[in-house]
């Protein structure tokens, strides 16, 4: 299994998590796969879905939060534009959806077909 993990970044004065003490100066390195499949905040992370990104229940972290703390950067490393991500990002869905029909692929009797999620690893990148 591949992890996806974020940049190292130095302890800048002696921490504890959990049980584990983390002295001033150490390396840590966030891993963004597990934080990205945490149950209490995703409920099926394999899915994706609207549902992903509301509270599970009042005062939660949403998956936006978390998504935002993660995917763009920790702490200080945070990505400065990342607002500007997601507004290209949603201008590029909108124009999609705008643009063409999204429908489900008919086979020669007229049935959907529903495609297989079967995925074949070649690299680092996943395909269907």
């Amino acid at each position: 299994m591949w992890c996806s993990v974020g940049f190292l970044h130095m302890v800048i004065e002696e921490d504890e998590y959990l049980v584990y003490l983390i002295p001033k100066g150490s390396t840590v390195v966030g891993n963004a796969w597990v934080i990205l499949r945490d149950p209490v905040v995703f409920s099926n992370p394999e899915k994706l879905g609207p549902w992903q990104f509301s509270p599970t229940r009042e005062g939660s972290t949403t998956a936006r939060e978390v998504i935002d703390s993660t995917v763009y950067g920790w702490g200080k490393c945070a990505c400065p534009v990342r607002h500007a991500g997601y507004s290209a990002f949603f201008i590029v869905i909108s124009d999609i959806l705008t643009c063409f029909n999204i429908e489900e692929a008919l086979d020669d009797a007229g049935n959907e077909v529903i495609p297989s999620l079967k995925y074949i690893s070649k690299s680092f990148v996943r395909y269907c």
